[in-house]
């Protein structure tokens, strides 16, 4: 036989047969296939018939030797053709007489699932849980508040002083020619470096005065006087990085050490005084920066439909900001000026629940307007790369660790032009760090309480109350969930709620009084 034929044994009542047959007789039959390259013995018996017609196969599996075979043995095609047909049928397992296998349901040390010491948790149904209960529940806000009210949006309504804002914007031009013209002056050497420190106290000064005279004089909405006076801190911070950024750079060029940024992805290097442009000056004005520098990492390109996005978004939720303010927020902080003047607690704890929602959803939106559409906007605009405008906030577990990073900008001037030069003049980190966040106070007292016309310190004294929360927080709950639900609630929930409250309250008492 050849290498790939295979041995049949046919066996009926004792006699044996060769070929492809079947051993087909009665009862008693045998066909033993024995196959060398399948390596298997196949047998075909009709005596384990368990009272039916239909054969019983049984393969062994079995290694076997390769016997010599002849190219030229006749049965060699006749034995591989039976041997490939017995292979393709199909075949039964032998029924198992024994016992079934014992499954073993307790084999190890197993936590259960919702426990701790779980190293996989999935809370997926629960999350999806928790985000349809906040929407059933902000549903049934917005129907009661539509059955209680109706539609209060008024289109009408006007809550910026065009003419007074222009007017204030346009002035503002002329505290930055005056900043870079001191600039010139010096350069030049007409006058000094302490005379050229005067003037730019002087005129950044005037930066903050101008528009808090006016706004006070016009008596000017709360709107208009929010956005005048923030966009003039803004350039008030600006004006003094770029007179304190360029006296650094006389100082090490006067040293033989001329200085300049090395920064990634920069069209060109700039070197002082060449900087002293009004095109440089104005890129720095509209730059999404506070803090000066001769050269910014720039962008490749301007995205005209990645612009026009960013564009869509900041009208929508402009609008949207509009409309909760006005449907949402100012019924509430009317119906809640009674308990807070008659110091009703449990009414006044409820308005201040139920005015917590709109506030938190308004003060979202009105982060996400400022710090990611508009600033990305104007760093489109004008190519500006580094787009580190925030970080992620909303995970903090310490309240020093929210003020660091939720407002990139102000905390990069702050260390810059304030914290490192007091550190350099000998003064503890920790004096420099508590001088850092009572001028962030002053200034946020500054931004709420000239536009409502009134001044009662609360924001201050919010801003100081940080201080001990940031040491009981660091200290207790650094790293822990339970320091950042304590974040949410003393800042969302509790401390800007209240703080509106008060503030409103004293708007509505005195007036435009200031």
């Amino acid at each position: 036989m050849t290498r790939n034929s295979a041995k049949e044994v046919g066996s009926s009542d004792g006699n044996k047969k060769k070929g492809g047959g079947g051993g087909g007789g009665g009862g008693g039959s045998k066909k033993v296939v024995i196959s060398q390259d399948k390596q298997r013995i196949e047998v075909q018996s009709d005596d384990l018939d368990l009272g039916s017609n239909n054969a019983v196969h049984q393969e062994i599996q079995t290694p076997l030797s390769p016997a010599p075979s002849s190219p030229s043995s006749p049965t060699s095609s006749s034995s591989s053709s039976t041997t490939t047909s017995a292979a393709n049928k199909p075949t039964t397992k032998k029924p198992h007489n024994g016992l079934l296998e014992h499954k073993v349901f307790h084999a190890e040390n197993a936590p259960s699932l919702l426990s701790t010491e779980t190293t996989s948790q999935n809370y997926r149904g629960f999350i999806n849980l928790a985000m349809l209960v906040l929407f059933v529940s902000q549903f049934r806000l917005i129907v009661e508040n539509y059955k209680k009210y109706g539609i209060l949006i008024d289109i009408t309504s006007q809550y910026i002083d065009w003419p007074t804002t222009l007017l204030l914007f346009l002035t503002f031009n002329i505290f930055i020619i005056v900043a870079l013209a001191i600039e010139w002056r010096i350069q030049h050497k007409d006058i000094s470096e302490r005379q050229s420190t005067i003037f730019h106290v002087i005129n950044t000064s005037g930066v903050l005065a101008v528009p808090v005279t006016l706004i006070v004089a016009t008596n000017a909405l709360p709107a208009t006087g929010l956005i005048v006076l923030m966009a003039a801190i803004v350039l008030w911070m600006k004006l003094i990085s770029y007179a304190y950024s360029n006296s650094e750079y006389r100082v090490s060029i006067s040293k033989g050490k001329p200085y300049y940024e090395v920064v990634k992805n920069n069209d060109v290097v700039l070197k002082y005084p060449f900087n002293l442009t009004f095109r440089n000056m104005y890129y720095f004005v509209f730059a999404p920066t506070l803090v000066y520098q001769l050269n910014y990492p720039r962008s490749p390109k301007i995205r005209p439909f990645w612009l026009a996005k960013r564009i869509l978004e900041l009208i929508f939720y402009s609008s949207l900001a509009v409309f909760l303010m006005e449907q949402y927020m100012f019924p509430t902080v009317r119906n809640a000026l009674e308990p807070l003047q008659k110091f009703h607690l449990f009414a006044l704890l409820e308005r201040l629940l139920k005015l917590s929602v709109p506030n938190l959803y308004i003060w979202l939106i009105g982060f996400y307007l400022l710090f990611h559409l508009w600033l990305n906007i104007l760093a489109e605009i004008l190519r500006f790369g580094d787009r580190h405008f925030y970080g992620a906030w909303w995970n903090c577990t310490t309240m020093d660790e929210y003020w660091r990073i939720w407002n990139i900008p102000t905390h990069n001037w702050l260390i810059k032009h304030i914290h490192i030069p007091l550190v350099k003049a000998g003064v503890s980190k920790i004096i420099a760090s508590i001088c850092v966040f009572t001028v962030s106070a002053v200034f946020h007292e500054l931004l709420v309480s000239v536009p409502v016309h009134t001044f009662r310190a609360w924001a201050f004294i919010g801003m100081m109350a940080n201080i001990p929360l940031i040491i009981f927080t660091r200290a207790l709950f650094s790293g822990s969930q339970i320091g950042n639900v304590i974040f949410w609630l003393s800042f969302c929930f509790f401390g800007q709620p209240l703080g509106l409250l008060l503030y409103y309250n004293d708007y509505m008492t005195q007036g435009s009084s200031f």
